[in-house]
Parts: structure tokens; C-alpha cells; sequence
């Protein structure tokens, strides 16, 4: 929920110029940053065992705003290690965890590397991209049966009613725009046209704007709109 009342805040200031939203921003960060002050660095890694979307996305965008380098700081410190950990080295901890909890922390770290020009930030951010395209994407660009990654290289056992999840690639893509906008690709390109055209476009009713959650892939499996 922090992380999307952010991005709101965020787009209120870019889009209409409100400068009052990073003034609520920078007190939402004081009562958040105060909470984790308190916290060991056991107690913060047991925390980020739930998922926490991009707050350290959040965090780092603030403190681009603000310069105030508590929350860059803070926004380091939000790094879940079993799950990021290993991408720092370049190894695989993908497998049968949930998907979309890792994307936006990914994204996080993405963001910290702009601003702070670390390499293995980057390292961790190219590897992660890497890894879910090429190991555990479908056709269509999406990823993910019933919400969790599975072993790699073994989505032809997991063909479907509840394969592909919308928020997955909404934020694949975003990653992508990132990598790109640091140096240009072809294969960043070919992933963002195949899974915009293929998955995000695809999900949507174009009779009644509806969405689906997830886009199966197993044969006869009907969309569900909301």
C-alpha cells in the first residue's frame, strides 16, 4: 500500500505540480523510517519475508526528490536477502517462490543503482531480466503459474488455466524500460514488444475495457474479465 500511495504522490508533483505531495511523501518516509530505526537487521529481514512491493523503489525516488540521503540509506537497507541475495552473485533463487513480490524490489534496486552509480546494483537488476526471459518467460512474455515461478526451463509442464499474471509483466516491463534507458538492446526490445503487443494488450476486453488477472495459456481456458 506505501509503495502505491508513493507512486501517487510521485505523479501528483511530475504531472499537475502539487508540491504538497512530497511533503506528505517526506512525513509518510519520517513514520515509516522510524519504525525501521527500531529494528534489527534480523528483525527487518524477518519483515521482508511478506511481500512489500517496491517500497525501496519508493524510498530511493524520495530521497531523488529531497536529497535528503536518509532515505537512500533506508532504501538500501530494504534489501530482502534471501531472494536478492543471490543476484548480486548472479545465481538462481527463483524457483517456487512467488513471482511478483521479486519484481518490484528488482526494480528498487534498478533505481538505487541510478542514483548512487554502484555496479552490482546493476549487476543484480541485468541478471534478474536475464534470468526470468530467458528461463521462465511463456511466448507471450508473461510469466508465472499461479502466481510462483517454477523450476527453470520447465514451462512446457505448466501450460495452464492460471499462467501469465498481468501485474508480472506490468512490472517486467517497466524493468525493462529501465535497462534500456542505461543502454540500448535488442533483446530488451524484443522482450517489450513481444509482451506489450502479446500479453498486456491481449489482456484487456476491447468491448468492455475489462482486464484479466491472468491470461491462460492451456488450451480452452477461458479469459476472465473484471
Amino acid at each position: 500500500t506505501w509503495h502505491k500511495l508513493y507512486a501517487g504522490l510521485f505523479d501528483a508533483e511530475t504531472y499537475c505540480g502539487n508540491k504538497d505531495a512530497i511533503k506528505i511523501a517526506t512525513k509518510l518516509a519520517g513514520f515509516i523510517g522510524n519504525v525501521f530505526d527500531k529494528l534489527t537487521d534480523e528483525q527487518v529481514q524477518k519483515m521482508l519475508n511478506c511481500e512489500h512491493g517496491g517500497i525501496n523503489e519508493s524510498m530511493a525516488e524520495l530521497y531523488a526528490r529531497t536529497n535528503d540521503k536518509r532515505w537512500l540509506d533506508l532504501a538500501i537497507r530494504i534489501r530482502h536477502a534471501r531472494t536478492l541475495g543471490p543476484m548480486f552473485e548472479e545465481k538462481d533463487a527463483l524457483p517456487n517462490i512467488h513471482a511478483n513480490t521479486q519484481i518490484p524490489k528488482v526494480i528498487g534496486l534498478a533505481r538505487i543503482y541510478e542514483l548512487t552509480q554502484k555496479p552490482e546494483f546493476a549487476t543484480a537488476a541485468r541478471y534478474f531480466w536475464k534470468n526470468v526471459t530467458t528461463n521462465y518467460s511463456y511466448v507471450i512474455g508473461g510469466n508465472s503459474d499461479r502466481e510462483y515461478f517454477q523450476a527453470p526451463n520447465t514451462i512446457s509442464k505448466h501450460i495452464t488455466e492460471q499462467t501469465c499474471e498481468h501485474c508480472n509483466t506490468y512490472n517486467m516491463l517497466k524493468l525493462t524500460r529501465q535497462l534500456w534507458s542505461w543502454q540500448p538492446d535488442g533483446a530488451l526490445f524484443d522482450f517489450y514488444e513481444r509482451a506489450h503487443l502479446n500479453h498486456v494488450m491481449a489482456a484487456q476486453d476491447p468491448a468492455t475495457g475489462g482486464f484479466t488477472y491472468m491470461t491462460p495459456l492451456m488450451s480452452g481456458a477461458v479469459r476472465e474479465y473484471s
